[in-house]
C-alpha cells in the first residue's frame, strides 16, 4: 500500500506541476489539461522504467507508449478526438520539467508522509 501511495503522489505531483505551468503560461485550459495528461503518463512511464530498468521489453514498451502519446497529441484531428490540443515547444518543455520535478520530488514523499501521519489521529490512518 505504501508503494502504491508513493507512486500515486509522484504521479500527482507531475501532473499538477505541468497543469500549473500551463496555467501560468499563455494558452488555453485544454492546453493545460493536455500538458497535465502528458506529464501524468510520462511520470508513470518513468517510474515503470525505474522499477524494471534491466528489462529491454519494458524499455521498448515505455518508449513506444511515449511515442504513441506524442503522435496522438501532435496530430490535430486525432488530438481533438481525444480531447487534447497539439503542444508547442514551451509546453513540451513544461511537461519535461514537471516530470523531472516529480521524479526529484519522489525522494521527499516518504518524509512528507511521515510528517503528515504524525498529525493524523491513529484511528483515521
Amino acid at each position: 500500500m505504501r508503494k502504491i501511495r508513493h507512486r500515486a503522489l509522484t504521479t500527482t505531483l507531475g501532473a499538477t506541476t505541468a497543469w500549473l505551468f500551463g496555467r501560468i503560461t499563455p494558452g488555453t485550459a485544454r492546453r493545460s489539461a493536455t500538458m497535465a495528461l502528458c506529464a501524468l503518463v510520462g511520470t508513470k512511464l518513468d517510474r515503470t522504467l525505474a522499477d524494471r530498468r534491466n528489462s529491454p521489453l519494458v524499455a521498448a514498451t515505455a518508449l513506444g507508449s511515449a511515442a504513441a502519446l506524442f503522435v496522438v497529441v501532435e496530430t490535430p484531428g486525432l488530438s481533438r478526438l481525444f480531447g487534447c490540443t497539439p503542444l508547442g515547444p514551451l509546453a513540451w518543455t513544461g511537461v519535461a520539467a514537471a516530470i523531472a520535478v516529480a521524479v526529484a520530488g519522489q525522494r521527499a514523499v516518504p518524509h512528507v508522509e511521515r510528517a503528515v501521519l504524525r498529525h493524523v489521529p491513529a484511528g483515521m490512518r
